[in-house]
């Protein structure tokens, strides 16, 4: 605990101060009120304790993305884009998936394993991606500062599955044939943790 003041009356103080410096607020004592009062002062990202390395990473890596053209995005070193692949190459033989892949929010890829022989992919990502950056927008309205989104398309004869990995990139996931509902559940819980991974690598 601070003396004689609080978190947010030492942010206000700062940024006083600094108006343009970035802020990223961690409590143990989480509250709508104080969350208010601290996306009013404009902080990048609203913590609650106890902290996750992955979570306190993005939210460093959005703040300083902030001072960079959009286009900028962090580059993935090879040793993590072989953890990426290894790690895809996991979900594929979990899940029985065809196909995976790593995008940023531009679609450009930036790591794959498997392989879709008889789909253009190519010609989907920009709808995916689009499909990508509209439902981080509607998770900050909602107010999520870090959000975990999933969405599902269904085809004939392959449905995708797409998860935001941090605010810059997406994690799409192929599979073959028609998919139970039942089986929605499961694949989202391996695909948040293989998105948990993957930001650890991008981290």
């Amino acid at each position: 605990r601070l003396p004689g003041i609080s978190g947010l009356q030492l942010l206000f103080r700062l940024r006083e101060i600094n108006p343009d410096a970035g802020s990223i607020l961690i409590t143990g004592h989480p509250s709508a009120e104080a969350r208010a009062q601290a996306e009013a002062m404009g902080v990048i990202a609203f913590l609650p304790k106890p902290l996750s390395t992955n979570f306190f990473l993005e939210a460093v890596d959005r703040a300083l993305n902030l001072s960079r053209p959009r286009e900028t995005l962090v580059r993935v070193p090879d040793e993590g884009k072989a953890l990426m692949a290894n790690r895809l190459m996991e979900v594929l033989t979990e899940q029985g998936a065809i196909a995976a892949y790593v995008v940023d929010e531009n679609g450009k890829l930036v790591v794959q394993a498997g392989d879709l022989a008889d789909v253009n992919l190519k010609s989907a990502v920009g709808s995916l991606t689009l499909a990508f950056r509209s439902s981080l927008k509607v998770s900050q309205v909602l107010g999520a500062l870090l959000p975990f989104n999933f969405q599902f398309f269904d085809g004939d004869v392959h449905v995708v599955y797409l998860t935001n990995v941090g605010s810059y990139y997406a994690l799409l996931v192929v599979f073959e044939g028609k998919q139970s509902p039942t089986r929605m559940g499961e694949v989202y819980q391996v695909l948040r943790k293989a998105a948990d991974d993957i930001l650890t690598a991008l981290s």
